[in-house]
């Protein structure tokens, strides 16, 4: 069978690789991104999304200053590894480095469900994190157009702090709205174009989308100590209600009432193996606050 394909197909199908090879920068990439991710019409939810936890041991269990200690690692991470190359990238084998280019789309990434394909929007101008609480949506500017973050840990605290103690009105919460990312991509397209129809609505949603990324701040406990506890946790994680994470993020911090942290992430903009190089090195960094 071997010696057929060397004998037939073979040798056209490397030549049409080799030629494509010259045209980008990658000969698969693109291939595997639209076929393999984002021309698939399921659910993001569980086919596709993929979850994280934290260490067992955390700097703190008051959950509003973990979570500001982890988002301004986040930020700080981002400033000198992305936007002025001072961490070197993660290498396989200690020879090989990782392309960079699936570092860049980490932050500001969304996943935009279409009636046929998705596509994947990459806002590299964002300056500002959504937060979610309550069923209500939090905007927070975080960086300014440098990267440089505008916020202290504990000022961020103090943000944080301000959202959990907040009650928003009924015309001010979302209802279900984030369902929507955990239907299938067919189903998502058609209400959000009906939802885009509207100036108002078109807004807050390009606000959400266009996020560096989320956070959602849960009102139970976890401890990953404990195994059914920690099952318990990485469900929240992994799913959640199915209409409290928006799955099309490129990632969504999660954070414990006790101070544990969990990410739920959008597989197609990059391998896990970056996402768990960028949580590593974020962890190092937030422990040193402390």
């Amino acid at each position: 069978m071997s010696d057929d394909f060397l004998a037939s197909v073979g040798p056209a199908l490397n030549s049409a690789l080799i030629k494509k090879s010259w045209l980008t920068t990658n000969y698969v990439t693109d291939w595997w991104e639209e076929y393999v991710y984002l021309s698939s019409r399921d659910s993001l939810m569980i086919n596709s999304n993929y979850f994280g936890l934290g260490t067992e041991r955390i700097p703190t269990s008051r959950a509003t200053s973990r979570v500001a200690g982890y988002v301004w690692s986040i930020l700080k991470w981002r400033k000198d590894a992305v936007i002025d190359g001072k961490v070197p990238p993660m290498k396989l084998q200690k020879l090989v480095p990782l392309c960079p280019m699936q570092y860049k789309r980490a932050f500001g990434t969304n996943r935009t469900p279409g009636k046929d394909k998705d596509s994947l929007v990459y806002n590299e101008q964002s300056t500002h994190i959504v937060v979610f609480h309550n069923s209500a949506v939090y905007s927070i500017e975080v960086v300014d157009k440098n990267g440089d973050s505008l916020s202290s840990p504990k000022q961020l605290e103090y943000t944080f702090d301000s959202i959990k103690e907040s009650e928003p009105v009924a015309c001010e919460k979302i209802s279900h709205l984030a369902a929507g990312t955990s239907l299938s991509r067919d189903k998502w397209a058609s209400i959000r174009e009906t939802l885009t129809s509207d100036p108002q609505n078109e807004e807050s949603l390009a606000k959400i989308e266009s996020a560096l990324f989320h956070v959602w701040l849960d009102n139970a406990p976890a401890n990953v100590a404990k195994p059914a506890s920690m099952v318990e946790f990485a469900r929240r994680c992994l799913h959640g209600t199915g209409q409290n994470l928006w799955f099309d993020k490129c990632f969504s911090v999660i954070t414990s009432s006790n101070g544990h942290i969990g990410q739920n992430v959008e597989h197609s903009w990059a391998d896990g193996a970056v996402i768990m190089h960028i949580t590593e090195e974020v962890q190092v960094l937030e422990h040193l606050l402390v």
